[in-house]
């Protein structure tokens, strides 16, 4: 199938929904413990907009249905015994999984900038950073109390962002 990086992008984009959809409506109802061993909760604040709250999720179920639909993109159909081909498949995993992996690291890096110079910004000026936002939430089995909650300002919208944008540039 082998498609390309444009329409491989749209690909990862309705495999991560279908997968979401496959957690909700299905996974978490019939096999909760593997949907609720590390669960994700997003939300992204604009002033004036209500926030966009994509609910928590099960991280291990949906990833590992987006990268078998992603590989299922890549793989070399018209030579799958060429072992060139098969090194070039994990070339393209690895950018993607690190691509994916670049969002959540992009916003903390952005958290954690923004709280060693906020203080040296004025108020005004932190008053309305703090309005735009993006905060990560990461449940273990529980998705009422989270372990790890990321609460950013336009740092981590900013590192959403970025780290959005680097996953567009690793799906080669």
């Amino acid at each position: 199938m082998n498609l390309p990086p444009k329409y491989r992008l749209l690909v990862l984009l309705i495999a991560f929904i279908g997968a979401f959809a496959f957690d909700k409506l299905w996974l978490s109802k019939h096999v909760s413990l593997l949907s609720d061993i590390l669960m994700l909760k997003i939300d992204i604040k604009c002033p004036g907009i209500s926030a966009l709250t994509i609910p928590a999720f099960g991280l291990i179920p949906v990833f590992l249905i987006v990268m078998v639909i992603y590989t299922l993109t890549i793989l070399p159909y018209k030579n799958l015994k060429d072992k060139k081909s098969w090194v070039e498949v994990k070339g393209k995993l690895k950018g993607v999984i690190w691509g994916i992996l670049a969002i959540p690291i992009c916003i903390v890096i952005g958290a954690i900038l923004y709280l060693l110079v906020e203080k040296l910004f004025p108020e005004t000026a932190t008053k309305i950073a703090e309005a735009f936002g993006a905060s990560l939430s990461f449940f273990i089995m529980d998705p009422k109390e989270p372990v790890l909650k990321l609460e950013g300002s336009i740092a981590c919208l900013l590192g959403l962002i970025t780290g959005l944008y680097i996953l567009t540039k690793k799906v080669k």
